[in-house]
């Protein structure tokens, strides 16, 4: 096992869709191998677009997406 599988990297986030798909874009081209957990405190309609967006990156990369209860 490579010792990068190892690492979780968080990721806070609320309502800002366009940054989620940056950051995955970023971390699927360098073909980052460990977890990542997205803490979503967005509204409703932001919320929706980061699953969509989160979807997409789930066959490449291994991440959890979990809905914040700070709102």
């Amino acid at each position: 096992m490579n010792s990068l599988e190892n690492h979780t990297l968080f990721i806070l986030t609320r309502n800002r869709s366009q940054w989620i798909e940056y950051s995955l874009n970023f971390y699927d081209y360098f073909k980052y191998l460990g977890k990542i957990l997205i803490a979503d405190d967005s509204d409703d309609d932001y919320f929706e677009r980061n699953s969509r967006i989160i979807e997409n990156f789930k066959d490449r990369l291994k991440i959890k997406h979990i809905r914040g209860e700070g709102r």
